[in-house]
């Protein structure tokens, strides 16, 4: 199911970080970011990540935001430094899954949790009552960031998700909305 979705207007920002779409300038910055050992270790990233594998990847956010996803560059206020990266995914019209990461230099500053807030409240906004993050076990940092923003884990899922041919376990971390928008037609049975 493909949803058209705009880049947020006015951006999503606030006193520390501001999130944009991501341009063909954040490559070489991506590329650093993603030969990192954790990186690699939790996300679905090449092990031999380049330049070219991020321009692939930048040009293919642009025309994700036709189909339900929307990709966007974590920069710093003060300094517009690269900081990472999250990004949107509409599911079905209440559902929508969010991934993120952060470049090693800005760890452990706030930084994720900060644009995972900001993107959450954005989802909610769009209309999705559910919006959840599928985590691979282990990745203690990820659930942290997940808890702090109100998202709730609701269990593992074994053999889930796939990482470079193997499949991995993974929790489900979910944030509910408090205005749920009227329950969609279903299909009769």
């Amino acid at each position: 199911m493909d949803v058209k979705v705009e880049p947020p207007n006015p951006p999503l920002a606030d006193d520390l970080i501001s999130l944009r779409e991501l341009s063909p300038d954040d490559a070489g910055a991506v590329a650093a970011a993603c030969v990192d050992r954790e990186i690699v270790r939790w996300t679905r990233t090449p092990t031999d990540y380049t330049v070219r594998h991020a321009l692939d990847w930048i040009a293919a956010t642009e025309a994700g935001w036709d189909t339900g996803k929307a990709d966007l560059a974590i920069t710093e206020q003060a300094s517009a430094a690269f900081v990472g990266a999250i990004g949107l995914v509409v599911l079905t019209p209440w559902i929508g899954e969010i991934g993120f990461w952060v470049a090693a230099p800005f760890r452990g500053r706030g930084y994720m949790t900060r644009a995972l807030s900001l993107v959450t409240f954005w989802g909610h906004s769009l209309g999705l009552t559910r919006l959840q993050l599928e985590v691979f076990v282990g990745n203690g940092a990820s659930e942290r960031v997940a808890a702090k923003v109100g998202y709730r884990r609701e269990g593992v899922l074994r053999s889930y998700a796939e990482q470079r041919g193997e499949l991995r376990d993974a929790t489900l971390w979910a944030h509910i909305s408090a205005n749920t928008p009227e329950r969609p037609p279903m299909a009769d049975a």
